[in-house]
């Protein structure tokens, strides 16, 4: 098939009006890793792909990167000039580019989509999901489910862990790095602070809160983040019941730092918001309940972590991007242009 994959054109710097997030991304970038992974997967299955919306990629062996479409009115335009040539759009752009207005616009073509975010999903129509929890509060129960894709062979594995915890994310106070932090002296551990910070008040308070305990580290990528990912003790995600970004409560969607740490072999330390009830099982971690966030029990984080190569072997078999590739795939056949 001939699939067009549209992501969001987003700035990373928004004095740069060239500085798009790529495919794969460099650093902070959670639906481009998502779309990374499935890109590999699509090509893997001899599917032929056109990605637009990050024009700043380097070139990939059987992808067509369209460089000369970049906001989201030009995209649009793009898509339905060009649509009748592909066997199906697969929007991952946030309501960027399509969203309920446009239902007119693509209601004949073959279109579906992936919601990355909290809240009813933004598409016009043939929304994917990444959970039960963010299904359920988008309020789309017959929705597909189809969870984040992860390539092991991407990440290092390591056996024996270091003594620090890491939380890698954008710095966010529905994220709960300030919690992380708190835990993490109450461990008498450091935790190692990884990511954009945005919401500047926020970091603020957690320097002044806790300097000794945390070392910020900026957005990292490339060899650094693989390792800081497989030499850590754990990672936290204990992502807030809180107001979040897109005026909803924080559902936390799908998690990609969870697969990611999980095919590094690290255990996962969460709390209970959104999919990560669903994800963090035995096997890859343990949930902390909002009392023993509060609390500050460390019980569990004290007591015995899964063994890394377990964790590892449950993110292949479960969250393995060929996996999710096909399970994308089917999808495409119900929509395809016949």
């Amino acid at each position: 098939m001939k699939i067009m994959l549209i992501a969001p054109p987003i700035l990373k710097d928004q004095h740069d009006a060239t500085s798009y997030l790529t495919l794969p991304p460099i650093g902070y970038g959670g639906v481009e890793n998502v779309m990374y992974a499935l890109i590999q997967g699509l090509l893997h299955f001899k599917h032929e792909i056109t990605v637009l919306g990050a024009p700043g990629s380097r070139s990939m062996n059987g992808v067509e990167i369209i460089r000369d479409a970049r906001t989201p009115s030009e995209i649009r335009q793009w898509v339905l000039k060009n649509a009748k040539g592909f066997d199906c759009i697969h929007d991952h752009a946030c309501g960027l580019v399509f969203n309920t207005e446009h239902l007119a616009d693509i209601k004949d073509l073959p279109y579906l989509a992936t919601h990355h975010q909290t809240g009813r999903s933004p598409y016009p129509r043939n929304t994917v999901y990444l959970s039960y929890a963010q299904r359920a509060q988008a309020g789309d129960l017959l929705a597909p489910i189809i969870r984040i894709p992860v390539m092991s062979n991407d990440y290092l594995f390591a056996e024996k862990k270091e003594e620090y915890f890491l939380y890698l994310g954008r710095l966010s106070e529905w994220k709960g790095v300030y919690e992380a932090a708190a835990l993490c002296k109450a461990l008498n551990k450091k935790l190692v602070v990884a990511g954009p910070a945005w919401e500047i008040d926020y970091f603020n308070k957690i320097k002044a809160d806790y300097s000794e305990t945390i070392e910020y580290v900026g957005s990292v990528s490339g060899l650094k983040r693989l390792e800081m990912l497989a030499k850590a003790k754990g990672v936290f995600v204990l992502s807030r019941f809180s107001q979040g970004p897109w005026g909803d409560h924080w559902c936390e969607p799908g998690s990609t730092v969870v697969s990611e740490a999980c095919a590094s072999g690290t255990t996962v330390i969460s709390s209970t918001n959104g999919c990560l009830a669903e994800l963090v099982v035995p096997e890859v971690g343990f949930q902390l309940t909002e009392k023993e966030i509060s609390d500050l029990d460390i019980s569990k984080i004290k007591g015995a972590f899964p063994e890394p190569a377990k964790v590892r072997a449950y993110a292949e078999k479960n969250w393995g991007y060929l996996l999710i590739t096909q399970e994308y795939i089917n999808l495409y056949g119900k929509y395809e242009n016949k």
